[in-house]
């Protein structure tokens, strides 16, 4: 009862871990985009919550969540740490539980990590992980999943090509994902295409094309129903402001600075609760007034941006050098000072030391990884190369033993059927040696018959020969006549069909059945004259009857007929 209660509490306690963990990240799911910094304090606590709990897919998948929301704001030296463990979480899954079970490691993880060394300048470790995210993406067997990863990740590619000046290659790419996209119209990623294929005509100086390109891409927008451009935090409203901002880029980097703060006026007005996005229309609302020479404009809004919570270096960077600016034309040197010692201070920790640290730790980690994955897929080939070896050697081992048994068996039965045929053998030579013995009783009695007959028609007078003395020999000879019946059974114990098939064909007497038995004995006419008490003539007349019987022609053998029976 009390092991009962224990598991009760357990239980009931976990559910509730896991239901409090699934509604902070549901909560930090809601402010992603709309609040970061309120997202990532309630990605501090879910940490902490979770400190020490066993790998779960919730965890995982919050884990890469929370380190690509501070990828976003630039903090990605501590993304780096979500990241890692993140895959640490995942490969400690069990296949069951994981959400790809037929890839190593997180493809999302994989790809924000090349979007770190992306926006680092680190553009061949970029390519090889976007590279390598499209490897994962391929063998995921979720159709949906695997048609946003590839895309992105081809996209992302086309940002380092970008990059390297190559923009007719850069152009070909995100034209490609475009015409993929539109496949399956997912109206956030088609407007993020049109928008980088924007930017491409514009780098190429194509203003025109970009003109109407824009141009189209209000008309799609739109097209759209007004539930999905006002809902909050609409991904498809912010990818529409990125044309304008583009644009605005674009005037800026011409220093036409009033259509730039134009452009990116309207684009502020469209991305109005993104913060991230606000950060960076932020800085170059400053530099524009700076080169507008509004120093008072320039200076007030670095300092609003300068004041924005988990403002990442980058953008500091950029609102620092503006007041830097500003303050060398008001020459303020006392305040030129602070700017350079936080300038200063933002570069002692920058990439090439600490994130670059971190990302070759987790380089380290993911090699290790895959080196520990190599040997059990190694050590998993030659288990099942040894067990389908000793399979083979079973199959083998057993269809060896069934051929030998069968050959003992076949070897037994030969011996059997022939001491079988030696049995038969015997028997048969022993029947024709009676039948043998049989004639020749036959044909000794008629050559004692022959014998009185002789001495009867001499009637010598050197022989005293009796009436009771003949009589009694006729009776020794009348009781021999049993000796034929015995020679018929004798003969049809050796050829027991030979009567049957010729009875059965032919009509034949008694006496012409017992010639044939005679002549199938291969006896000649004289031996036959002999056994029968006839002359030879009668037995040659006897063969031409039973010829005819036969049916047999002339050119046809009667013991060739018979003997063949």
């Amino acid at each position: 009862m009390f092991k009962k209660l224990i598991f009760l509490l357990y239980f009931f306690s976990s559910l509730v871990y896991s239901q409090d963990g699934k509604s902070i990240r549901d909560t930090i799911l809601k402010y992603q985009f709309t609040n970061p910094s309120k997202a990532i304090d309630f990605g501090v606590e879910f940490t902490n919550k979770m400190y020490d709990a066993e790998p779960t897919q919730l965890i995982q998948q919050t884990y890469g969540l929370i380190g690509e929301i501070l990828q976003n704001v630039g903090l990605d030296d501590l993304a780096l740490e979500y990241f890692n463990q993140s895959i640490k979480q995942y490969q400690a899954l069990p296949d069951s539980e994981k959400k790809f079970p037929t890839i190593n490691y997180p493809p999302w993880i994989i790809l924000n990590i090349g979007n770190i060394y992306l926006q680092n300048r680190d553009l061949d470790k970029a390519y090889q992980k976007y590279s390598q995210a499209i490897d994962l993406f391929e063998k995921i067997k979720d159709n949906d999943i695997k048609f946003i990863g590839l895309n992105t990740s081809y996209s992302n590619i086309g940002l380092i090509e970008d990059l390297k000046g190559n923009l007719d290659k850069t152009d070909s790419i995100y034209f490609q994902v475009y015409q993929k996209r539109m496949t399956r119209p997912k109206h956030e990623d088609i407007l993020y295409s049109l928008s980088q294929l924007l930017s491409v005509e514009i780098r190429k100086n194509e203003l025109s094309v970009a003109q109407s390109r824009l141009k189209e891409i209000d008309t799609y927008y739109v097209g759209l129903s007004s539930d999905l451009r006002d809902k909050k935090g609409s991904l498809i409203r912010r990818n529409y402001g990125y044309s304008y901002l583009v644009f605005g880029a674009y005037y800026q980097s011409i220093k036409e600075y009033d259509k730039a703060i134009d452009y990116l006026t309207k684009s502020k007005k469209i991305m109005y609760d993104f913060p991230d996005e606000l950060t960076s229309l932020g800085s170059r609302f400053a530099e524009c007034y700076l080169g507008l020479n509004d120093l008072k404009m320039a200076e007030q809004v670095a300092k609003q941006n300068l004041q924005i919570k988990n403002l990442n270096k980058k953008e500091k960077k950029y609102n620092y050098k503006v007041l830097e600016n500003v303050y060398k034309k008001k020459k303020l040197d006392a305040e030129i000072i602070k700017i350079k010692d936080s300038l200063i201070l933002l570069s002692s920790s920058s990439f090439p030391s600490a994130l670059a640290n971190k990302l070759g730790k987790l380089e380290i980690n993911l090699n290790l990884a895959e080196s520990k994955r190599l040997i059990n897929e190694n050590k998993l080939k030659s288990n099942r190369q040894l067990f389908a070896v000793i399979i083979m050697l079973t199959i083998l081992l057993l269809g060896f033993l069934t051929l030998k048994a069968n050959y003992n068996l076949q070897l037994e039965k030969t011996q059997r059927l022939e001491l079988l045929n030696q049995y038969f053998k015997n028997e048969v030579e022993k029947k024709n040696r009676e039948l043998t013995s049989k004639v020749n009783f036959i044909s000794q009695r008629n050559e004692y018959l022959k014998s009185l007959k002789r001495k009867i028609s001499s009637n010598s007078k050197s022989e005293n020969l009796t009436l009771f003395n003949i009589n009694k020999q006729l009776d020794l000879v009348l009781n021999s006549e049993n000796a034929y019946s015995e020679f018929d059974k004798m003969f049809v114990n050796v050829y027991p069909e030979f009567y049957i098939e010729l009875n059965k064909r032919f009509k034949l007497s008694k006496t012409d059945l017992r010639l044939a038995a005679y002549i199938k004995m291969n006896h000649s006419n004289d031996e036959i004259a002999r056994i029968s008490g006839v002359s030879k003539r009668t037995v040659e007349t006897q063969r031409y009857r039973i010829s005819k019987k036969l049916n047999l022609s002339p050119e046809q053998d009667l013991n060739s007929f018979i003997i063949t029976l």
